[in-house]
């Protein structure tokens, strides 16, 4: 009887690795379509026209009377914010954990010479 190298131990695990990460996007409601589109919107909103936003929605934000308007942009304001508090540069980086889809990250890429960012939402980075 012969063997291949699909039957090998290590392949089996690498196998059953894969099907186990599948499983876990699909029940991860960070891996969601909606979801992304929901961080994009609202890390991105220059993406999204106001307007429609508020009559239509697109699909993007959950529809509702109070669309929260107040915080498209926000991770862009908040690193906006750090660096108006001028901050002593040792060693010119700047670390963003939990970037989502990078709306903070890009704008401290503005200021700082090196950004590290990562979040746990492999679609999330994706689209960063």
């Amino acid at each position: 009887m012969s063997s291949t190298p699909e039957d090998s131990p290590k392949a089996k695990r690498a196998k059953t690795n894969n099907d186990n990460e599948d499983k876990d996007n699909n029940n991860n409601i960070y891996e969601k379509d909606d979801l992304l589109n929901m961080y994009m919107s609202l890390h991105f909103p220059l993406s999204s026209d106001e307007a429609s936003l508020k009559k239509e929605n697109n699909g993007v934000i959950l529809p509702h009377e109070h669309l929260p308007l107040h915080a498209l942009g926000f991770p862009q304001r908040v690193a906006k914010l750090l660096h108006s508090l001028n901050p002593v540069y040792t060693n010119g980086r700047a670390l963003d954990v939990g970037c989502a889809v990078g709306g903070s990250a890009f704008e401290l890429a503005k200021t700082f010479q090196h950004v590290e960012a990562f979040d746990n939402s492999e679609s999330f980075i994706k689209y960063a």
